[in-house]
């Protein structure tokens, strides 16, 4: 009987561990709080998203995070709509929802539709549409 009760609080300790663990190595994306009223199409903030990832469009740049795309304007980072066609190497954590259309699976992530496309190394998600 001792046996057991020693397997079984050692499995909860085990258990209670590795989620501890999991939560410490889980990666964070970006400060603001995504569909949340900290933010809109058009707003602007004074400092360059935390964990942004740079892209480029049409020779332009565009910073992406946690789903928000910006633009720099004047010294000023500004939050916009994104443009059909541009990719991103990483879609949120959370809240990305899938849909299945005649052309496959799409996800769907704060009224942006993407689709996966493979790549060399990995798979980008390109902007194919809005939610109506």
């Amino acid at each position: 009987m001792k046996k057991i009760v020693l397997v079984l609080a050692a499995m909860m300790f085990a258990g209670i561990v590795q989620q501890a663990e999991g939560a410490a190595r889980r990666p964070h994306t970006a400060t603001i709080r995504v569909g949340g009223p900290r933010w809109h199409i058009g707003m602007r903030f004074p400092k360059r998203p935390h964990r942004c990832i740079a892209i480029r469009f049409r020779d332009v740049p565009y910073y992406y995070a946690a789903g928000i795309y910006y633009r720099k304007v004047g010294k000023e980072y500004e939050v916009i709509l994104p443009q059909i066609g541009m990719q991103v190497p990483e879609l949120p954590e959370y809240g990305v929802k899938t849909i299945e259309t005649d052309d496959g699976i799409r996800f769907v992530y704060d009224g942006v539709i993407y689709k996966a496309v493979p790549t060399k190394k990995s798979v980008k998600y390109e902007v194919v549409g809005f939610m109506k």
